[in-house]
């Protein structure tokens, strides 16, 4: 008697709960700081069909990041069934990630992956590349017009790792960008400085570019396209416009001192006290020493109020527990601030409530 073979085992039909779990992380190689505005969204996605249409996502995962820097971690899930009707596993489909601050994409990523009933058989990492400013295009690269080049004379100060430039006709000054020629310069003036702290007059060719720092929000800085010379035998000369003020809006402020007390520098494992009043939404955020914090403020002239603030809820002894509740007291009083050159002040009245001194970040 000849013998039958078996029949194909058919796997059962999924159930509408059955679900595939993709996880992974995003990441970019830019040396540049997310505000805590951003969001990252996250897609799975059907490839395109022959008519060239984009089905709609498979899943879609949204978080906002308040803070939170690369990599980024996610997960999502999508039903089995959407892949089950497109033919048996392994499923082809794509993997689309997004980095939003203010609704505009800043960086993407999209990655073809291929699914089991499983998921992935690891965790995927996506490369997230810069898009282009008001571009629609998926991962499209900025391609910014060239900047046009001068010549500037300025003292150059680096310090703790970051480096300003101060323009000698002016007296403006802006954080150097760490990039292009900033190194070589930074290598100079190390060389050539007689003690820490000291400025020093360079020649180089720049120009102006918004960046964003690895704390607060984006600012001007000053991109160094070509470094020319140091001159540690000169100085420049106090430009005739006086002094040169630090702009309330977009600036690290450093507290350095609080209802009439000097604030040290942070014990181990904590953070220094800052404020930065971001121009995009009024939005005053920083660090008490003790806990994040982000509020709203409003401002009309040297009239300045902040909003009370929402913050996380970490809990803290000694001096930073007192600088913390120090600091929010005195934004709940100020009514309205001044600033001096690089100290800002937050007053009630003829009251000195907060002083702050700006810093340069890269």
């Amino acid at each position: 008697m000849t013998g039958c073979a078996s029949p194909t085992a058919l796997a059962p039909p999924p159930a509408d709960g059955d679900r595939i779990v993709v996880q992974g992380s995003a990441s970019y190689r830019q040396r540049i700081a997310l505000p805590p505005q951003a969001v990252l969204r996250v897609r799975l996605l059907a490839p395109v069909g022959a008519e060239g249409l984009a089905p709609p996502p498979l899943a879609e995962s949204t978080q906002a990041l308040a803070g939170r820097q690369v990599p980024l971690d996610f997960s999502l899930s999508a039903p089995v069934r959407s892949l089950a009707e497109r033919g048996p596993p392994p499923w082809e489909a794509r993997l689309q990630a997004e980095v939003l601050v203010d609704g505009s994409a800043r960086f993407a990523a999209l990655q073809p992956v291929e699914l089991t009933r499983s998921g992935l058989a690891a965790p995927v990492q996506l490369m997230l590349r810069a898009v282009a400013p008001g571009s629609e295009r998926l991962g499209a690269p900025a391609r910014p017009e060239p900047p046009k080049s001068s010549r500037w004379r300025g003292a150059w100060l680096t310090f703790a790792d970051a480096s300003t430039f101060t323009d000698c006709s002016t007296g403006r000054r802006w954080p150097v960008a760490p990039e292009g020629d900033a190194a070589r310069a930074e290598r100079s003036y190390l060389q050539s400085r007689a003690a820490p702290g000291e400025p020093l007059v360079v020649q180089l060719d720049g120009h102006l570019a918004v960046r964003v720092p690895m704390e607060g929000a984006a600012r001007e800085h000053l991109v160094v396209d070509a470094f020319v010379a140091i001159d540690p035998g000169t100085r420049c000369e106090p430009p005739a416009s006086g002094t040169a003020r630090a702009p309330l809006l977009d600036t690290y402020w450093k507290l350095v001192e609080v209802a009439g007390q000097a604030v040290g520098p942070p014990a181990a494992g904590q953070r220094e006290a800052r404020l930065t009043l971001a121009s995009q939404g009024q939005r005053a955020f920083g660090h008490s020493g003790c806990n994040a914090f982000s509020g709203r403020f409003e401002v009309d002239g040297d009239q300045l109020r902040f909003e009370p603030s929402a913050g996380t809820l970490r809990a803290c002894v000694g001096p930073a527990m007192v600088v913390e509740r120090e600091l929010f007291q005195a934004m709940a009083r100020t009514r309205s601030h001044g600033i001096e050159g690089e100290q800002l002040t937050l007053r009630d009245g003829s009251e000195v409530l907060a002083r702050f001194v700006a810093v340069a970040l890269r």
